[in-house]
């Protein structure tokens, strides 16, 4: 046990180098190497008592690298925070958090904004309308908001593009 705890750790904290994980991140990616669930948890236990691990810190990580560089609507946010295995109450708090933080609307109106200007006046208003409403919605913004961000984007899009 103690090789299989050494090799477990190794992996474990090679894993964490890469990036941040959550708890079952970690916990099913030792499943996967066949490592027993009493060596599981007890490195599981070392790393959170080192500070290696620790779900809250990984959400608040994930969520703000998340609207850094691929911003989502709270409830794709709520939906990644779960597949990685974290509790309702860890994914509550840091999306109230996160809420606070960001104005939803502004970024939905910013990629709104990034979506027309890549499409760069190449397709006509209706075509250009249904794709920033797709590019919204796959984001998970809401349809009342996106519905909005049209009515304000494409007022006089034909004179903003010529």
């Amino acid at each position: 046990m103690t090789n299989d705890y050494a090799e477990a750790l190794a992996y474990s904290l090679k894993l964490l180098k890469i990036r941040p994980r959550s708890i079952f991140e970690v916990k099913d990616r030792l499943d996967a190497r066949k490592q027993p669930p009493e060596v599981i948890m007890k490195v599981i236990n070392s790393l959170r008592g080192s500070g290696h691990l620790n779900d809250l810190q990984f959400a608040k990580a994930w969520v703000e690298d998340r609207m850094s560089f691929n911003p989502k609507a709270p409830a794709i946010l709520a939906r990644e925070l779960k597949q990685k295995g974290l509790n309702e109450n860890i994914i509550e708090s840091v999306l109230e958090e996160t809420k606070r933080r960001f104005n939803f609307n502004d970024v939905a109106s910013g990629l709104a904004d990034t979506c027309i200007k890549r499409l760069g006046g190449n397709v006509g208003p209706e075509s250009a309308k249904r794709r920033v409403a797709g590019f919204l919605k796959r984001r998970g913004f809401d349809s009342a908001l996106i519905d909005n961000i049209l009515n304000k984007k494409f007022d006089g899009y034909e004179t903003q593009i010529n």
